[in-house]
């Protein structure tokens, strides 16, 4: 099979599937090359088209500042979501008379520093998580 790669839409193209459809600026590659490719979008790699208008491997960009923060936001939810279940612990032995099981303060500073964590001055490239108690 005849495999190209479009510089101009960043795809991958063979003459059975898409005949004449296949872009003018398309460049016949060898199925070593796109299997290298491949395998290097596998491990987290971008294809992007070379100076050449060949297919290579780069880094992904960084992520910008909003999703970074997005990531930090998503984390620290799942982090509070992941203590939630010892407060509703604390109240049902406490309702029953119980001895609770974790120290309510404690658990409720630990919550609101995580909740804290985008007012962090170095927020959201340099995260200090707090200690879970």
């Amino acid at each position: 099979m005849a495999r190209y790669y479009a510089a101009s839409t960043g795809g991958f193209y063979d003459a059975d599937r898409h005949g004449r459809a296949i872009p003018a600026d398309a460049m016949a590659i060898s199925e070593a090359d796109f299997a290298a490719v491949m395998a290097g979008q596998g491990a987290g790699k971008q294809i992007v088209p070379g100076p050449d208008g060949r297919p290579m491997l780069a880094d992904p960009p960084a992520p910008t500042d909003g999703e970074m923060a997005a990531i930090v936001r998503a984390e620290r939810d799942r982090r509070l979501d992941a203590v939630a279940w010892r407060i509703s612990r604390h109240e049902r032995e406490t309702r029953l008379g119980q001895v609770p099981t974790d120290d309510l303060a404690a658990l409720d500073g630990y919550m609101q520093a995580l909740a804290d964590v985008p007012e962090q001055a170095g927020f959201p490239h340099a995260v200090v998580w707090p200690t879970e108690p």
